[in-house]
């Protein structure tokens, strides 16, 4: 028989079996309560494995449990149900809302979180419209710091009234699209060298200046220059002299036929 099931004055002998602390003789608990690794105190014991800290404390119920690990999430969550009323909300929520917990629990969610009459568009939860589907999503939210990822789960209940329940998860992922921006970009530009290079090696001697006036429009519109040339180190001389230019033509690139390097530049 379950400890649900059971009379409340119904009454479990367990012990906890902490391996570096002695924690006395065995003691009677509510079984209306739970250890903290959340297992229901109605099998007649108990033990939870706990390499250091202090005995388990066994005063807290299934909503204190809840309650205090979803305020411990560093993100927001909160449980609605398919016609967008909100049935909590955990305190990283409320603190980014500015309200009580009396003033969010019963409120249409569109309304209180995002000031609108009616869900906005690409609304997870208007997508799962009541069905048990899990729905992700993606958003770039400046009043959130930039991109966020919207989620709803499907809950294992319902309201009184029937409705579905989900749980209503958002979180930040600026971070990890600035990481894939960066690394989209730097794939980018090492793919860009390689072709680069490639040309440049396979080009005959005929049609060098062709093959760096083409590289040099491609560079160039890929740092989005309106101007670009390269030029050649002429050591006796002394003298850079342009080889190339882009867009074609000597005025184009609005830059001089020789350029005299600097003593000591590395040129």
């Amino acid at each position: 028989m379950h400890a649900c099931a059971r009379p409340a004055t119904w009454r479990a002998e367990i012990e906890h079996d902490h391996p570096l602390k002695d924690t006395g003789p065995m003691r009677s608990i509510d079984t209306t309560r739970l250890c903290l690794h959340g297992t229901p105190l109605g099998t007649g014991s108990c033990s939870c494995k706990r390499a250091i800290g202090p005995p388990p404390v066994v005063a807290a119920t299934h909503a204190e449990l809840l309650e205090a690990v979803m305020d411990a999430l560093p993100f927001y969550v909160m449980l609605v149900d398919e016609s967008h009323t909100v049935l909590y909300a955990n305190q990283m929520t409320l603190e980014a809302l500015g309200i009580a917990p009396e003033q969010i629990v019963g409120a249409h969610c569109p309304t209180t979180v995002h000031g609108l009459a009616s869900p906005f568009p690409g609304c997870p939860l208007e997508e799962a419209a009541g069905r048990p589907v899990t729905i992700e999503r993606e958003f770039c939210d400046d009043s959130a710091g930039g991109w966020v990822s919207s989620a709803v789960y499907p809950a294992a209940v319902r309201t009184a009234d029937g409705k579905a329940v989900y749980a209503h998860v958002v979180r930040s992922i600026a971070q990890i699209k600035q990481a894939e921006k960066a690394l989209r970009e730097r794939m980018e530009v090492e793919t860009l060298v390689a072709e680069v290079t490639t040309r440049l090696l396979s080009a005959p001697p005929d049609a060098l200046v062709s093959e760096l006036e083409r590289t040099l429009s491609t560079l160039a519109q890929f740092m989005a220059c309106s101007a670009a040339a390269i030029y050649l180190l002429d050591e006796a001389t002394a003298q850079l002299a342009r080889e190339a230019a882009w867009p074609p033509g000597a005025d184009a690139p609005r830059l001089p036929a020789t350029l005299t390097p600097e003593r000591g530049s590395g040129a």
